[in-house]
């Protein structure tokens, strides 16, 4: 593992953000949510918000993280997304398990 040390110190630099607040297809009147686990494939990011859905984040410029879709259910409590042969199986502790494609 890393160790930070006097001598040879450790520091993380932050390269980009990138919030669920405010984005298309979020709900104003739920609380803002924590994020949740995330996958990656390709250039693509899938990462869960509780109501505030799944969403798909391109990440080939990661100093600008840019979502390209979302997936929010009225009822959603989504919490882990992850891709196998191109689909995206999302856990979700209110709906159970949502299957999803994103098409281009």
């Amino acid at each position: 593992g890393w160790r930070s040390t006097p001598e040879d110190p450790f520091r993380l630099r932050t390269v980009g953000t990138w919030s669920v607040a405010g984005q298309e297809g979020s709900d104003p009147d739920s609380d803002d949510c924590s994020a949740h686990y995330f996958d990656v494939s390709g250039s693509i990011l899938a990462q869960s918000f509780y109501s505030q859905g799944t969403r798909f984040l391109d990440i080939s410029d990661p100093t600008n993280p840019t979502q390209i879709a979302y997936h929010r259910e009225a009822d959603a409590a989504a919490w882990a997304p992850y891709w196998h042969r191109g689909l995206v199986y999302v856990a979700d502790n209110t709906r159970g398990v949502d299957i999803l494609r994103l098409a281009r």
